[in-house]
C-alpha cells in the first residue's frame, strides 16, 4: 500500500453509508472506476474526534474483495449491504480482532489500485481505490 494524500474531493451521494457505535463509514463512487472509503470516529461533546489507527489493507483474491481492517474502532454489529449500479456488489463490516472489517465484495473480478490517507483535521482515514477499466471489460470474474 501507499499512503497518499486525497487526490480528490468526491461530494456525490454515498453508495454506502455508516454510523455505528461512534464509527462513521462512508463508499462514495467517485468515478466509473475510483472509489472512496471514509472512516471517522465521533468524539463525545469534551473532545475533538478520535484518530482513527492506521488501518490494514488488503485485496484478496478468488473472489476479489478489497479488505481494510481498522484497529480500535469496534462496530458492535455485522452487516451487509448490496449495492446496484457499481464494480463493487456489495459492501460489509464486523467486529474483528479488536476493531472493525470492511470488506467491498468486487463484482469485476479485477484487483483495485488503492491509496490511503489520514485527515491531520479530524484523524479519519480515507481510502481511494480505482479499477483499471481495460482489464475490467477484457477479464471475465471465475465461475463459481
Amino acid at each position: 500500500f501507499i499512503q497518499a494524500g486525497r487526490p480528490s474531493d468526491a461530494f456525490a451521494a454515498p453508495l454506502a453509508e455508516v454510523n455505528t457505535s461512534g464509527l462513521r463509514i462512508e463508499l462514495t463512487s467517485v468515478s466509473n472506476n475510483s472509489y472512496e472509503l471514509f472512516i471517522g470516529l465521533d468524539g463525545d461533546e469534551s473532545s475533538e474526534f478520535p484518530e482513527v489507527p492506521a488501518p490494514k489493507i488488503l485485496v484478496l483474491t478468488n473472489p476479489v474483495r478489497l479488505v481494510v481492517d481498522v484497529p480500535g474502532a469496534t462496530a458492535k454489529r455485522t452487516q451487509t449491504l448490496k449495492l446496484k449500479d457499481s464494480l463493487i456488489g456489495a459492501f460489509r463490516y464486523a467486529p474483528f480482532g479488536g476493531g472493525t472489517r470492511l470488506v467491498c465484495d468486487i463484482k469485476v473480478g479485477v484487483e483495485p489500485q488503492f491509496i490511503w490517507q489520514k485527515d491531520p483535521t479530524d484523524g479519519s482515514v480515507t481510502v481511494n481505490f480505482t479499477f483499471d477499466l481495460d482489464k475490467v471489460q477484457t477479464e471475465k470474474p471465475p465461475i463459481n
